[in-house]
């Protein structure tokens, strides 16, 4: 039999599109589902017709590189030159701080930019420490649209803390911002825009922010709210299996998933002995926990107001 008859023969192209669409969503990386389409033309063409969920994300690496998941793959996006920080993404958008101490997003992929604030600008608020100059860090930008589109016109969260402990939220558009400092000297570890509302994260508490999405001119400050005041957020804590030598806490995340808010905290360790290096070795120690093992059930926020 030759080669064009043994082709001819096989069962692969007349596979099903049912059964090619059950493969399709078991295989949540990006270069899988491409080499799948590139069995054949039937598969390909069948392929493109199938919704398949969402893509997981990539993961940003301490020296700047994106981890895919779950393939492993290690991805390279050149930065602009005067880029100083990135501090993750909205989407397929990088949050960039740079040198001259601009922020912006920038599509790696199309290589479109939306200017954002200056850092002065999202940072002002009323100092109040005067002997101790405060020096922010920002460490995260939450988009406050249940859309994934990013325009000049789009209305974001900027989460920042200070060498003092601090923390300010800026709402802000590419033109103005307004920023306010967290009450109760709380320090926020995440926030979300979820059901139309942003949340935010403490150690302690849990709060809510009515943020008016709709008005064009410069944010307001949004009234915010304590939902909750009995977050477990344990912090340093001494689980059973540390390795000796490392100190353990946990980090917490606010997550979306299958129409509800998530409180998700990570248990991580590194070692409290530094080497003559001053290298620190950084490792999950335990697997994440849901906020409905760890909190209270009235942190469990749904789609249904």
């Amino acid at each position: 039999m030759t080669m064009l008859a043994r082709r001819r023969s096989s069962p692969w192209p007349d596979l099903q599109p049912e059964i090619l669409g059950l493969v399709l969503k078991r295989l949540p990386a990006l270069a899988d589902r491409v080499r799948l389409r590139a069995v054949c033309h039937p598969w390909r063409r069948n392929a493109l017709l199938e919704p398949l969920p969402p893509r997981f994300p990539w993961s940003t690496l301490l020296d700047g590189t994106f981890l895919g998941i779950p393939e492993g793959q290690i991805h390279r996006m050149p930065l602009p030159n005067d880029a100083r920080y990135c501090h993750g993404s909205v989407g397929s958008w990088l949050f960039l701080e740079h040198r001259d101490d601009g922020c912006s997003l920038l599509n790696p992929f199309s290589k479109d930019v939306v200017r954002l604030p200056n850092l002065d600008t999202i940072w002002r608020h009323m100092v109040t420490n005067h002997r101790n100059p405060e020096y922010p860090f920002v460490f995260k930008l939450v988009l406050l649209s249940s859309s994934r589109d990013v325009s000049p016109d789009s209305l974001f969260a900027v989460l920042v803390a200070d060498n003092n402990y601090n923390s300010v939220i800026s709402i802000c558009r590419s033109q103005n911002a307004t920023s306010f400092r967290v009450p109760d000297d709380e320090r926020i570890s995440d926030a979300a825009f979820f059901d139309g509302k942003l949340y935010a994260l403490s150690a302690r508490k849990f709060y809510v922010l009515a943020v008016d999405t709709s008005y064009m001119g410069k944010p307001a400050v949004p009234p915010m709210t304590c939902i909750a005041d009995t977050v477990c957020d344990s912090g340093e804590v001494e689980p059973r299996s540390k390795p000796k030598g490392y100190i353990c806490a946990y980090w917490s995340y606010l997550v979306e998933s299958s129409g509800r808010l998530l409180h998700v905290r990570r248990l991580c360790g590194h070692l409290y002995t530094v080497p003559a290096s001053k290298r620190m070795n950084i490792r999950v120690l335990s697997h994440f926990k849901s906020l409905r093992q760890t909190c209270p059930r009235n942190l469990l926020v749904n789609g249904e107001g």
